[in-house]
């Protein structure tokens, strides 16, 4: 390799090492990164949650049942949802 090839080489290991160095910077966490995590878990949980209540409501309606179907429900999406949220903290 001659003295100018090396030079290039070198000039690549370089930038790629300031690059590398600049987004192992940016994916530090910081506070708000931190709230953001706990949006989205927090949705994760919920909605299969409320999905559960609300599917629920309408079969108890629907079959007369009380609250069967709600509680049911709710505990099922609680459950699917406590387990994306696990899944997804991975």
């Amino acid at each position: 390799m001659t003295n100018e090839g090396q030079k290039k080489f070198l000039d690549t290991i370089r930038r790629k090492r300031k690059l590398y160095e600049l987004c192992e910077k940016e994916s530090e966490p910081n506070f708000w990164s931190g709230i953001a995590k706990l949006g989205i878990i927090g949705w994760l949980v919920i909605l299969p949650t409320m999905l559960g209540a609300f599917s629920g409501r309408f079969l108890d309606r629907r079959f007369d049942k009380g609250i069967f179907w709600t509680l049911t429900l709710i505990m099922a999406g609680l459950a699917i949802g406590c387990y994306n949220a696990w899944r997804s903290m991975k």
